[in-house]
């Protein structure tokens, strides 16, 4: 497979479009990227850029060598994908649950969160929570904002959260508030008391909240569901 292919692959793998990437890699213009993919330009400063973006393994980018998915990888997208449930399995009534724009903190000091703005509806089993022992008031319907954990959540997606799980679990994805504002984040837990904050997209940097500034942290819950 040539580094045309490869490219390509791993694009569409990410979801992006030519366009986007321009937008997401400085000094990347489109055309320069459209030559790479038609086999005009042979090889790239930004290759381990590309990789990166696209989430994949950058040797195997460059050169051909190897899986384009590392075993940690391959590893997170099937426990992620694992995670995925589909709408509707055709067994039960269908439930109504609103889609909220917008959540932030009560401010009654007991870390508990507010949703307004309702944009829709999303229609679930019943047998989705008996099968995920959740109970319906529990859980939510909220909406990613920027491609931060693209390709896992893309802009836009419904992401479903429990908010009476709120207990840190490492590795798991939360909604969170974090000096007021909103993000879905993977948390981690770090030595020392401190948490790590990391998106799936790695163009964006991990933040780290420490024992000190923990009450800067607000979990709204932990996310269980996600469509687009």
């Amino acid at each position: 497979m040539e580094l045309k292919d490869r490219l390509k692959k791993a694009r569409k793998y990410a979801g992006l479009t030519q366009k986007e990437i321009e937008s997401k890699i400085e000094g990347l213009k489109q055309s320069s990227y459209s030559e790479l993919e038609r086999g005009e330009s042979k090889s790239s400063t930004k290759l381990v850029e590309l990789a990166t973006l696209f989430q994949v393994n950058p040797v195997w980018l460059a050169t051909g060598d190897g899986a384009m998915l590392t075993e940690p990888q391959k590893e997170l997208v099937q426990i992620l994908e694992a995670g995925t449930v589909s709408v509707y399995d055709g067994s039960d009534d269908m439930v109504s649950i609103p889609i909220y724009d917008v959540y932030f903190c009560c401010g009654d000091g007991n870390g508990s969160c507010e949703f307004e703005n309702i944009k829709g509806y999303r229609k679930l089993p019943p047998s989705f929570f008996r099968d995920r022992n959740i109970k319906q008031e529990d859980f939510k319907l909220i909406c990613a904002v920027n491609d931060s954990n693209h390709p896992y959540i893309k802009d836009g997606d419904e992401v479903g959260i429990v908010v009476t799980d709120k207990e840190i679990k490492d590795g798991e994805f939360y909604a969170i508030l974090l000096d007021g504002d909103r993000m879905i984040k993977q948390i981690f837990r770090e030595a020392g008391g401190s948490y790590r904050l990391s998106s799936f997209n790695k163009a964006y940097p991990d933040k780290v909240v420490t024992p000190e500034h923990s009450e800067s942290l607000i979990i709204a819950g932990r996310q269980v569901y996600r469509a687009g």
